[in-house]
């Protein structure tokens, strides 16, 4: 998933040029058969056992995977634009998906179409897309050197755990929000609250990792005690016996999750409906809790007590979820992203 952040900063200059490009109608094809774009790895693998394997038993779909990056997927749909698509159905983050809508590329889903629409999460539900997992950065913490559980992101600034915080590179977004909300910040936008406040956290000795194994490794060698991570990721590395613990402070989280969604130029838009649905089966929401660790996007997952009280969020901590403006983090993005590599990097 880390990909998916790193990718936002390359994929700019291939739409603009693809955006310039149009076509004919959409034609329909092969019922049975089914196009999806997705990633790769376990997240794939998951994939292909709980939606494709059980849509394909029944003998009346052929689903074909295109396994590729984001960005690429993205600059394909806008370079068909207008013709008939590639894929009838296509997996993003959030932030990908709300461009792709943005660019006119969705279909605005009938939701009555969707069986367990009325099942999923409030906060992730969208028009154009039905959402297949999701996590949030929290505060994550090592109980062995920060015995008492941090109620605020406050914390990072405290002068017992100096030279102990790490960041990752890729989540500058996230870090800011968080900055901002210790400069008085309460809302979506106003992240540039926050500089000064990560000025003094990097002058205190923050370390940024370039990649989530490197930040890994710190941690594991007691080099980092606190750090700003998915909750999956946190879950990931309790799982290969690296002890800590993650909280949702009072300033609350900031949520990521993964959809699917319908090309408006599919050509299989019934196939399209039927692969949605699989997504919020219950077998299905269960196995990517339990393989990937991210956590079910509809409110009566079947998942243990234990990996829900691991990856999970109550209602009480959903309800701090920043509302991420996605337009707001789009536009400002290439600007935060270069005083980071000044200031804080």
């Amino acid at each position: 998933m880390e990909a998916a952040m790193k990718t936002r900063s390359l994929f700019g200059a291939l739409l603009s040029t693809a955006l310039a490009l149009a076509g004919g109608p959409a034609a329909a094809q092969d019922s049975s058969r089914l196009t999806v774009a997705n990633v790769g790895g376990t997240y794939n693998e998951v994939v292909q056992k709980s939606i494709v394997a059980p849509l394909q038993s029944g003998g009346k779909l052929s689903i074909t995977t295109d396994v590729g990056t984001h960005a690429v997927r993205l600059t394909k749909l806008v370079t068909e634009r207008g013709q008939p698509g590639t894929y009838d159905v296509v997996q993003f983050p959030d932030y990908f998906m709300h461009q792709a809508n943005a660019y006119g590329l969705m279909q605005n889903l009938d939701q009555s179409r969707i069986k367990r629409w009325g099942d999923v999460v409030p906060a992730f539900r969208r028009a154009y897309a039905v959402p297949h997992i999701f996590s949030a950065a929290v505060l994550v913490y090592d109980p062995a050197r920060v015995q008492e559980e941090p109620a605020s992101y406050a914390v990072f600034w405290d002068p017992k755990y100096k030279g102990r915080v790490g960041a990752l590179d890729f989540m500058y977004p996230q870090w800011l929000w968080m900055a901002s909300t210790q400069a008085g910040n309460t809302s979506n936008r106003d992240f540039d609250k926050g500089w000064e406040k990560l000025a003094a956290l990097k002058q205190a000795g923050l370390r940024v990792f370039p990649t989530q194994e490197a930040l890994d490794s710190a941690i594991k060698s007691g080099q980092v005690w606190l750090t700003m991570n998915y909750r999956a990721r946190a879950a990931q590395l309790e799982k290969a016996g690296i002890k800590i613990r993650t909280v949702v402070p009072k300033e609350g989280a900031y949520p990521v999750s993964f959809s699917f969604g319908i090309p408006k130029n599919a050509r299989n838009k019934e196939g399209a409906y039927a692969y949605l649905n699989q997504i919020l089966a219950p077998a299905a929401q269960k196995a990517a809790a339990e393989r990937i660790y991210y956590a079910p996007v509809v409110s009566d997952a079947q998942v243990s007590e234990e990996i829900e009280r691991t990856i999970g969020f109550t209602p009480e901590e959903v309800k701090r979820f920043i509302d991420v403006d996605f337009e707001y983090v789009a536009k400002s993005s290439p600007a935060w992203r270069q005083r980071w590599e000044e200031q804080v990097k």
